[in-house]
């Protein structure tokens, strides 16, 4: 009998998903006896990750349970091949994330910005930049607010209170907010791609 039921649209790759914090509250309770996956892949790709999590899980008697791999932490034979799949998972990950990346690589090299790298900015199918008025009024505020409060974890705070969201909808964090203070394109010059500048002709949304 299923207690609970929780569901991402995300990826695996890390535990920084609604679905999962939520059911990871109610592993402190008791009532269940063990956490049933569909897919290993959908859990975790990470094995770091999944190690913390079935520890967190043995340490409580409970068992981590995966339908399409047949998989049960609650015995040795299980937790063994469970440890074997997620090696594999973690290395299709890095696989993917290596080809996504040399895709990104190879727009930049043609001068192009892949489309979804810049908040505030969408790339139309000529490769110009156009402004997104949502996300612009966002990055005009986060500066402003960095002016007034010159703190990163305040704008962080006051963006949260005003449900603002990334792309990935989640909080703004203090690294994000710096790294989108610290990018150029905002106030009309080139833009920074790691150690490299491109020119756009993107409109300027900062002073």
């Amino acid at each position: 009998n299923l207690a609970e039921t929780y569901e991402d649209v995300s990826s695996g790759s890390n535990t920084n998903r609604p679905g999962f914090e939520e059911m990871s509250k109610r592993l402190e309770g008791n009532g269940f006896s063990a956490v049933v996956v569909t897919k290993l892949d959908r859990f975790s790709r990470s094995i770091l990750d999944s190690a913390t999590f079935i520890k967190g899980l043995l340490e409580k008697d409970k068992a981590l349970i995966s339908i399409s791999e047949n998989v049960d932490t609650g015995s040795i034979q299980g937790r063994m091949f469970f440890n074997l799949l997620m090696v594999i998972a973690e290395n299709e990950r890095e696989v993917i994330n290596s080809r996504m990346q040399a895709g990104r690589d190879e727009l930049l090299r043609q001068n192009k910005l892949p489309s979804s790298y810049v908040y505030g900015y969408t790339r139309t199918k000529s490769g110009d930049l156009t402004v997104v008025a949502g996300e612009a009024k966002v990055i005009k505020e986060m500066f402003h607010l960095y002016l007034d409060l010159e703190s990163l974890g305040a704008v962080s705070r006051v963006l949260k209170e005003r449900g603002y969201r990334t792309r990935q909808d989640k909080s703004f964090s203090r690294q994000t907010i710096q790294n989108l203070l610290r990018q150029p394109l905002y106030c009309g010059k080139p833009m920074k791609w790691r150690d490299e500048t491109f020119k756009t002709n993107a409109e300027k949304l900062v002073s």
